[in-house]
C-alpha cells in the first residue's frame, strides 16, 4: 500500500485501489439504427444509476461529516458513524500537538475544543484498518479567531456539562450572592475539597479505562458518588467553574507532587493560576497542610490542555 503519512504519532494509510478487468469478446458490426438504440439504452441506464447515487444521501456522502466553527474555541462535529471499525477525529493546529477523540458508533453531534488558541487547524476523520493503522477519509482546514477566555468557558466533548446537570445546579447554589470570581472560586473549591474523596478502586482499573473506546467523565455520576480519580475531579471542578463564568482549563501531564500521569486545573482569577484540587482534597482528608495555588515550575510538564 502506498501513501503512508506520519501525522503526529499516528500513521494513516490512504489507500487507492484500482482494478482492471480484461475479457475476450466477439466484436460484431451492427446496423446503424440498432447501434444507436443500444447507445441510447446505455445512456438511459447510466443516467438512472447516477441519479440513484446522487439522490440517496447515505450513498453519495456516506463518509462525510459536518464540521463548522462555533467561533468560541470549539467546532461543531456532526456525523452518522456506520463503521464497525474504530473511528477517530484528529485535531491539530499548524505546527502544534495533535488531539485525538474517539467517535462512538451511531449519530454523533458534539462540540470539540480547539485547545491551542486561534489560527489554522487541520481536522481529520479516520477509521481503523488494523492495529494502529488508520485510513483518512475526510480532511478539513479551518481558520478561526476567538478569545482565549471564551475557549475555556464552553461545554464540549471532554467537559460535557449543561445547566440541568446536578453538579451545575450545585455550582449555581454555592455561588448565589457571590460578587467576585474569587468568591465564586472559593465556594466551589472548598466544597469539592471538603466533600470529595480520591477513588482508589477506580485507579486500579485505570489501564482498562484508558484502553476503552472513550472515557469521558460524567459529572453527575462524580457528583453523586462524591469521589473520582484526578481526571474526574479536575473535569468536575472545571465544569462547575465554567458554568458560573470563570475560565478554567483541564491540564494533563506530570508534576513533582504526584507519581504518574496526572490531571489538574488552571483557573483565571485576574491571571492564570494553577490549582490541583485532587491533591488538595487528599491533603485535607489527611489533615496535612497545603496551598491553594501551586508553583508553576512544579506543574510545567504538560501533555494536553482542554
Amino acid at each position: 500500500m502506498k501513501g503512508i503519512r506520519r501525522f503526529g504519532h499516528m500513521s494513516y494509510h490512504e489507500v487507492i485501489r484500482c482494478s482492471h478487468r480484461s475479457s475476450h469478446k466477439v466484436i460484431r458490426v451492427l446496423p446503424g439504427r440498432m447501434l444507436m438504440n443500444r447507445i441510447s439504452r446505455f445512456f438511459v441506464m447510466l443516467f438512472f444509476a447516477l441519479a440513484i447515487f446522487i439522490i440517496i444521501p447515505e450513498r453519495a456522502n456516506a463518509a462525510g461529516a459536518s464540521i463548522t466553527d462555533n467561533g468560541d474555541g470549539t467546532i461543531h462535529f456532526k456525523f452518522n458513524n456506520r463503521y464497525d471499525a474504530r473511528v477517530k477525529l484528529l485535531v491539530q493546529q499548524s505546527g502544534g500537538k495533535m488531539y485525538q477523540y474517539d467517535i462512538s458508533k451511531g449519530s454523533v453531534s458534539v462540540d470539540v475544543p480547539l485547545c491551542q488558541g486561534d489560527g489554522t487547524y487541520k481536522i481529520v476523520l479516520a477509521k481503523n484498518i488494523s492495529g494502529t493503522r488508520y485510513s483518512v477519509f475526510q480532511t478539513v482546514s479551518i481558520n478561526t479567531d476567538f478569545s482565549e477566555h471564551d475557549s475555556y468557558l464552553s461545554s464540549n466533548i471532554i467537559l460535557d456539562w449543561e445547566k440541568t446537570n446536578k453538579a451545575i445546579k450545585k455550582a449555581e447554589s454555592l455561588t448565589k450572592g457571590k460578587k467576585t470570581d474569587k468568591e465564586k472560586f472559593d465556594a466551589i473549591y472548598n466544597y469539592i475539597v471538603k466533600n470529595y474523596q480520591y477513588d482508589f478502586d477506580k485507579l486500579s482499573i485505570l489501564d482498562s479505562l484508558s484502553k476503552s473506546l472513550s472515557y469521558i467523565p460524567d459529572i453527575d455520576i462524580i457528583y453523586s458518588k462524591r469521589k473520582g480519580i484526578c481526571y474526574d475531579i479536575s473535569i468536575l471542578m472545571a465544569s462547575m467553574l465554567r458554568s458560573v463564568g470563570i475560565p478554567t482549563k483541564v491540564i494533563t501531564g506530570y508534576t513533582s507532587n504526584v507519581n504518574g500521569y496526572h490531571a489538574w486545573n488552571s483557573v483565571y482569577i485576574a491571571e492564570w493560576k494553577i490549582v490541583d484540587v485532587t491533591y488538595d482534597l487528599q491533603m485535607y482528608s489527611a489533615n496535612r497542610r497545603y496551598t491553594v495555588y501551586k508553583k508553576e515550575k512544579d506543574y510545567s510538564e504538560i501533555v494536553y490542555t482542554y
